[in-house]
């Protein structure tokens, strides 16, 4: 039996999506996401399919790699993904790419608005474009959580994930609609006030030396100059749920730029990688994409890294 892992590790958590087939019937599962609870990705990746593949299933995995994965990286996944997860064939894409093709597109720029920080990253014609990708480490999820704890403290820590879910947006005009109450009634404690809420949503994309919505506007401009046409974009990653996220970056564009510009929808914003990754998986030169165990047994993760990786380095 033959069998497609999709897989997206992120510092948060670890997403995947197995497809399986027998006698030309294909059983999907729904994209299934474990916490990394601070641990090493791979590792959480190494125990969830340690023992999940009889020895006789081809697996084929796809993991969905970030924008600007270093190349030593990459060697390392190829040896998990090989020796620890015990797939057959292996395939690289990248993040950005595949959520992209989730929206039916093979060029545009995704901003992903993660747990440990943003990124931007611009795809032409399927291929990434190095120079056209920035990454943002003191914005995202992880920065709202942080002044949220510092705020509740131990005794209300509880209710991080509630307020951050519920009550924390992006942009002034949403943050005067925000409330103190939660859903289930409770009010806020004191502790935390509305302006610590609204700070709380703001630092998901700006930081005391970092605005992503900036580091956007810079890239989708560079973008412009050097395709000669207007790209869509796409908002996307478990932080931009938010309130007001997608609302902040469009009228952010709109402010600066005459020309119209073209939102891609994403119907599950957390998991447009992996829902992308299915549909490449699909394509006919997906195979040449692929490692074999043999070829990797032949030349290392180093040469089947250097073969099989598809940007423009």
């Amino acid at each position: 039996m033959e069998s497609l892992l999709a897989i997206d590790c992120g510092s948060w958590s670890v997403k995947y999506n197995r497809t399986s087939g027998s006698k030309g019937k294909a059983v999907e599962k729904i994209v299934q996401e474990f916490p990394t609870n601070d641990r090493d990705p791979l590792r959480v990746l190494s125990d969830l399919f340690r023992d999940e593949f009889p020895s006789d299933e081809n697996v084929t995995a796809l993991y969905l790699l970030d924008s600007l994965t270093p190349r030593r990286d990459r060697e390392e996944l190829v040896y998990y993904l090989f020796e620890k997860v015990g797939a057959k064939r292996v395939a690289f894409s990248y993040a950005a790419a595949t959520s992209l093709y989730s929206a039916g597109e093979n060029s545009g720029i995704c901003l992903d608005v993660g747990h440990s920080g943003v990124r931007v990253s611009t795809v032409l014609d399927s291929v990434l474009q190095p120079s056209l990708c920035c990454e943002l480490n003191s914005v995202g999820s992880h920065a709202t959580d942080r002044l949220l704890s510092e705020k509740l403290g131990m005794e209300f820590s509880h209710l991080n994930q509630t307020v951050k879910h519920h009550l924390c947006c992006v942009g002034e005009e949403e943050a005067t609609q925000s409330t103190r109450t939660l859903p289930d009634g409770a009010v806020l404690p004191d502790c935390l006030s509305s302006r610590d809420v609204a700070e709380a949503g703001s630092r998901l994309l700006v930081s005391e030396t970092t605005d992503s919505l900036f580091s956007f506007r810079n890239v989708y401009e560079n973008s412009v100059a050097e395709s000669s046409t207007v790209l869509p974009y796409m908002v996307c990653g478990g932080g931009s749920l938010m309130r007001g996220v997608n609302h902040a970056v469009k009228s952010h564009l709109q402010k600066y730029f005459t020309f119209p510009n073209r939102e891609l929808t994403a119907k599950s914003p957390s998991h447009t990688a992996i829902d992308g990754g299915l549909i490449l998986s699909q394509i006919s030169s997906f195979k040449q994409m692929c490692v074999d165990v043999e070829e990797y047994n032949e030349n290392g993760p180093a040469r089947c890294c250097s073969s099989k990786m598809i940007d423009s380095r």
